[in-house]
């Protein structure tokens, strides 16, 4: 009767564990992403970085390693697909298309603007939080609701999320995986500073 028992245990723990700690797969886009994606990159105005052109194999297959270590069980099962664009402003984008794709976007500019694996570590884990912020689950609720938000208070619940995926990002995201905490500072800092493209380079 034990051994029946821990037989079942075992059964249970094979069958359902794995799929209960599982992490979404990172990867990078391919050349037969869906036509709502292609439309999306069209609308969005974004020059594409073609992950198969050899000057940005590198970029794209460091940025898919990073995002891999950064994901958690919160994310969702569906893979999540790393795009690269060609612009130097300093940003980066998480999506999820109607269709359930789901796409992480950083500019080329902001990673030339970092120094550091820590430092790109926090805008990948900052973005990934976007797609799981409950403030920002909130705000499209209300704006789906007939409950009437003036701009400011809008702008004021945005803010709210911004502070929301920081902080989440760095606890839940780069400390758990490992990377310093100095990546966060740094990245904050020096983009409270920075107005304009800075001088300081990490990728030529």
């Amino acid at each position: 009767m034990r051994c029946r028992y821990w037989l079942a245990l075992i059964f249970a723990y094979l069958v359902f564990a794995p799929v209960a700690s599982a992490n979404p797969v990172v990867t990078a886009i391919s050349a037969d992403e869906s036509q709502e994606f292609r439309s999306f990159i069209t609308e969005s105005g974004q020059r594409l970085i073609d992950p198969n052109d050899n000057t940005y194999r590198g970029f794209y297959d460091a940025i898919v390693a990073l995002a891999q270590k950064l994901v958690i069980k919160e994310d969702g099962s569906k893979p999540i697909k790393i795009v690269l664009f060609n612009n130097l402003r300093h940003n980066a984008m998480f999506v999820q298309l109607e269709n359930g794709d789901r796409v992480l976007g950083l500019n080329i500019g902001l990673l030339r603007f970092m120094e550091s694996d820590d430092e790109i570590a926090f805008a990948i884990g900052h973005e990934l939080e976007h797609g799981i912020s409950k403030i920002q689950d909130y705000i499209k609720r209300l704006d789906t609701s007939n409950r009437g938000i003036d701009q400011l208070q809008v702008l004021g619940l945005q803010r709210a999320v911004e502070n929301e995926v920081d902080v989440q990002s760095v606890l839940r995201r780069v400390h758990a995986s490992g990377f310093t905490l100095m990546g966060p500072f740094i990245t904050l800092t020096e983009l409270l500073r920075s107005t304009a493209i800075p001088s300081r380079t990490r990728i030529q």
